[in-house]
């Protein structure tokens, strides 16, 4: 007779696997690119100013702006369609050169929306180190996240934003740290509605004085991931 004792493991892994495990409950990879390539074949545009570096957050490679020598030159993007419509994360790695005093500084995640005037700024590293958006307001002028500094110059941080569409809302963290949420709205104050689609775009630089050594920022490790709906981080 066979030793219940021995078959109590087979027994339970079993009974795991005769669990239904929904689809909806695991998060969906939607892309990922740790520029290991050395290129930016993983992208749907490449901006003008942009190129490969190996000062990396990890592996050998990462990318970098290239901040040239025009005073708040445009066009500072790499941009991912994704084409998708659901609620979905972005998280990845990134440094700066220093930090400016003027208006934008280091980084930046934008979102396009296909039909819609202007992007969505979901994410900006502003003067002296703190955390902004720039939703449409009568001044123009950012809104904060952070009203004090958490981002040092020549240091990895840590970013991720949630965008959750059934509520049409946006979540920010950086170093695992939450820092609020704020509407879905485009710079020029348009609505993102559930069924628009969220192109990622990351961008570097900032405006600065002319003469000023210009901010420009390393990015590396970025994920993309499907969330589900109900789904909350820590804080949110």
């Amino acid at each position: 007779m066979m030793d219940w004792h021995a078959c109590l493991p087979l027994l339970i892994a079993a009974a795991v696997l005769a669990i239904p495990v929904s689809a909806t409950n695991v998060p969906l990879l939607l892309f990922e690119d740790s520029f290991e390539t050395g290129t930016f074949e993983n992208w749907d545009e490449i901006g003008c100013r942009w190129g490969i570096t190996d000062d990396a957050h990890s592996g050998d490679y990462a990318a970098v702006c290239i901040a040239g020598g025009e005073v708040d030159a445009p066009g500072r993007q790499i941009t991912r369609m994704l084409n998708y419509t659901g609620s979905y994360r972005v998280e990845g790695w990134f440094k700066t050169n220093k930090l400016g005093t003027l208006t934008c500084s280091g980084l930046y995640v934008l979102g396009e929306i296909p039909g819609k005037e202007s992007l969505l700024y979901s994410l900006q590293v502003i003067e002296g180190g703190r955390i902004g958006y720039n939703q449409w307001n009568e001044s123009g002028n950012h809104r904060l996240y952070s009203p004090k500094p958490v981002v040092r110059p020549l240091e990895w941080h840590k970013f991720a934003i949630c965008y959750y569409r059934n509520t049409s809302r946006q979540s920010v963290w950086i170093d695992d740290r939450y820092l609020g949420s704020a509407p879905l709205r485009t710079l020029s104050g348009e609505t993102i509605g559930p069924d628009d689609s969220i192109a990622l775009r990351i961008g570097g630089g900032s405006t600065w004085a002319p003469g000023d050594l210009p901010d420009a920022a390393v990015i590396d490790d970025i994920r993309v991931t499907a969330i589900w709906p109900g789904m909350r981080f820590i804080g949110s």
